[in-house]
């Protein structure tokens, strides 16, 4: 009798440590199969970025099979872009989705994306990504600075300026005391055309714009719009001045760490989110277009961007003259327009 109760309670014994052993086994393939990545921007949830960037984690999750999946902030919850690109570089923040330009403050050949007039249009814009000087070179100029480059083809609406004050033609911009974003070359191409640029984060924009502390900001439409930055300047000049597709980077840690598989998921995932932001962004514009006319009285000006290009290529070849960034760089990129 006593030997069947030890026999039993042996069995009970050995049955829980099974269990217990196959718990910890499945919390462990959980834990390896399923990693939470942050992913910031400064855009709204609303807007054309912040669908994109959601579709992005939706098609990361798909793709890694439930491996990884992407809690996205929006509006500037893990801070700044110069910040957060920085606390990705140290593995704070695993991934940032931002207009390609903010680099040139890290890599010198990236003030290219912030050159006024540098680009003609997307398709120009296109051409270059695909080239081995962005594929190859710039991409390692990025993991120097420990962050890998994972979408680049979410392609936008060409930068306009939004001003409280009439803009009628080019001889408006002189003085024009304009927002940028602090970025040099952004500034050194406003003063070229002979506007007062002035740097200041972008939570900052709307109530400077309303209090008169600045005259006008810049941006593409719909980033504008997602702040409501139109219900403080009512004139919009159709400069064009820049095309800057938005970016999403990974740190470079993260990045070595993932398999093969793993890291073509990503690129899927980014590639089409961006494929798909480039082609809603078109028919975004002519929406808020139609709104700004009916709601808020916004006036639309052309402007002479052939006059206001000139002078912009000529600082540039000063600049790369003095060694802003490679040799012969601007006369690449021209040398794609059509």
């Amino acid at each position: 009798m006593i030997k069947r109760f030890v026999l039993i309670v042996l069995v009970v014994l050995l049955a829980a440590a099974t269990a217990g052993a196959g718990g910890a086994e499945e919390e462990a393939v959980v834990g390896e199969e399923m990693q939470l990545l942050r992913m910031g921007m400064m855009e709204r949830v609303d807007s054309a970025a912040g669908e994109a960037a959601a579709r992005f984690a939706e098609l990361v999750e798909e793709y890694t099979d439930g491996r990884y999946t992407v809690d996205v902030f929006y509006d500037g919850a893990l801070g700044e872009t110069g910040d957060a690109i920085e606390s990705v570089m140290d593995g704070g923040i695993q991934l940032w989705w931002n207009g390609i330009s903010w680099y040139e403050n890290f890599v010198d050949d990236f003030k290219i994306f912030s050159v006024n007039w540098a680009f003609d249009d997307n398709d120009h814009l296109a051409r270059f990504c695909e080239t081995e000087r962005f594929q190859v070179d710039m991409k390692d100029q990025l993991r120097e600075i420990n962050l890998e480059l994972i979408g680049y083809e979410a392609y936008r609406n060409p930068r306009n300026v939004l001003s409280r004050v009439p803009i009628e033609d080019n001889e408006d911009l002189q003085g024009l005391l304009i927002r940028t974003p602090p970025q040099p070359m952004y500034v050194k191409s406003w003063q070229a055309v002979g506007a007062n640029p002035t740097q200041m984060d972008y939570g900052e924009v709307y109530t400077a714009l309303r209090a008169g502390a600045i005259e006008a900001m810049e941006n593409p439409i719909d980033s504008i719009h997602a702040q409501s930055f139109q219900e403080v300047a009512s004139h919009y000049a159709l400069t064009q001045h820049l095309l800057n597709p938005y970016a999403t980077v990974m740190n470079l840690d993260l990045w070595e760490s993932l398999s093969s598989e793993e890291q073509e998921a990503f690129l899927r995932a980014a590639s089409e989110a961006g494929q798909y932001h480039a082609s809603i962004v078109g028919e975004v514009e002519q929406q808020i277009r139609q709104e700004w006319i009916e709601e808020y009285d916004i006036t639309f000006v052309e402007m002479d961007i052939p006059a206001l290009a000139d002078k912009v290529r000529v600082l540039a070849l000063e600049l790369e003259a003095q060694g802003a960034w490679s040799q012969g760089l601007f006369d690449y990129v021209r040398g794609l327009s059509e």
